[in-house]
């Protein structure tokens, strides 16, 4: 049974945080990378090459496709020879009668053991639980409590799950080549679960063009009092823009950032990336401040009441609400802390 969300007219970042659930959020990552089973058999791979790929695809989408409110589709392309290939896109369009716009949140689904050096894209084992299932995690644990809320958001919330990142980042760009509509900014998750000696480190990579899109997350992280040490990088600081699926929006002029956790384990992109390697309550604190995030940037509606000095406009229809959405509420933050490593 899904947590129940507090007051639909006054759901602040803090509120939202608050009902994430530790044990989903580690549930998706133990499936996709082989610590459970998926119809009767564990998911060996997530590569595009392997035959594992297409049943991890199709449990991921079921699990969007299992959360009320969301408008799931997959975006076929081709790759390496391979025509099956989808991003699997899950809307929750705004309950405003104008969008204020579009944010995207977006990690990917494919996995790779790349740097062992007898790897074989369709044969060995690459479980790829903190890169990038724990992306994914955050993904569907902010989809299934924003879906929930009511009346909903003035903005667009899309919710991407990338395919063939690990080969290039074909699938986001696929994805950003075809885009239909503006994208304000692209949050992207990739990977977050490791945390060596409950460090807590968390890094986000911002585009120099575009540095308000990083403070905006720090400023989410802020709003609830995380217990993660967040920090920001300008990416052309460290070289490699390309790391990761939000490199695709910065070529097409998208803000984006690139959320991560630090340092890459010591199992990157090798068959020892498994679910021991990914610390749930870390996760679970990333999963907060990625649905914190959405709230502050959505901006959360409410509707509006019989006379309250709305003239000649349709009492029924939902309105942004006002400053209260920024409040902190310490109690709430501080109940988070029950699942807080020690």
């Amino acid at each position: 049974m899904l947590p129940v969300l507090l007051a639909a007219s006054l759901l602040t970042p803090s509120e939202a945080a608050v009902q994430v659930e530790p044990t989903r959020v580690i549930d998706v990552v133990s499936h996709l990378s082989g610590g459970s089973d998926i119809d009767g058999a564990a998911i060996e791979s997530r590569h595009i090459l392997h035959p594992d790929h297409d049943r991890a695809g199709d449990w991921l989408q079921g699990r969007f496709e299992a959360i009320d409110g969301l408008e799931v589709q997959a975006e076929p392309f081709s790759a390496l020879g391979e025509d099956d290939l989808r991003n699997i896109i899950a809307d929750l369009p705004s309950a405003a009668a104008e969008p204020a716009g579009r944010i995207v949140f977006a990690a990917h689904w494919d996995s790779t053991a790349s740097a062992e050096d007898d790897w074989e894209a369709a044969t060995t084992p690459a479980p790829g639980a903190d890169d990038d299932a724990s992306g994914i995690a955050v993904l569907l644990e902010a989809a299934t409590l924003l879906a929930a809320y009511e009346p909903g958001f003035a903005y667009d919330l899309r919710f991407i799950a990338f395919d063939a990142e690990e080969v290039g980042l074909v699938g986001s760009f696929h994805h950003v080549d075809a885009l239909d509509e503006p994208v304000d900014v692209a949050i992207v998750f990739d990977p977050v679960g490791y945390n060596p000696g409950g460090s807590g480190l968390l890094w986000f990579a911002y585009h120099a063009d575009w540095p308000e899109a990083g403070d905006e997350f720090l400023a989410s992280a802020d709003a609830i009092g995380t217990w993660l040490d967040v920090s920001g990088v300008n990416q052309a600081s460290i070289g490699g823009d390309d790391r990761s699926d939000h490199f695709p929006f910065w070529e097409a002029g998208i803000p984006a950032i690139h959320i991560g956790s630090f340092p890459q384990p010591p199992a990157y992109h090798t068959s020892g990336d498994t679910l021991e390697v990914v610390d749930s309550a870390f996760l679970a604190e990333v999963a907060a401040i990625a649905t914190a995030h959405a709230v502050r940037l959505a901006e959360p509606l409410e509707p509006i009441e019989e006379g309250d000095g709305c003239t000649g406009c349709d009492a029924s229809a939902p309105r942004p609400l006002d400053g209260g959405i920024l409040l902190v509420l310490a109690a709430v933050a501080l109940g988070r802390r029950t699942w807080r490593r020690c």
